[in-house]
């Protein structure tokens, strides 16, 4: 399971969030984490649509006996909500 925090603050139309989350794992030569960061913003005209941008982090980081893997993806995004 990951654990993370989240929070968002509503302002008018608007919704500014953060949100951090990790997950760590050690097994039989596995050790390995990944987290992940992201703030947005989201303006939501009408109740169950919405337009949302942020930037986002997520870094994944692996070693498995002698074989290590790291990766990090990062950026802004946009996209659109419908929400129920």
């Amino acid at each position: 399971p990951r654990l993370g925090l989240q929070g968002s603050v509503p302002f008018g139309d608007f919704d500014f969030g953060v949100k951090i989350a990790g997950l760590y794992a050690e097994f039989k030569g596995f050790k390995g984490y990944t987290v992940e960061g992201d703030a947005s913003i989201a303006w939501r005209p009408v109740r169950h649509f919405g337009l949302v941008g942020g930037y986002r982090v997520i870094t994944t980081d692996i070693k498995f006996n002698n074989d290590n893997f790291n990766l990090t993806f990062q950026g802004p995004y946009l996209g659109a909500e419908f929400r129920f």
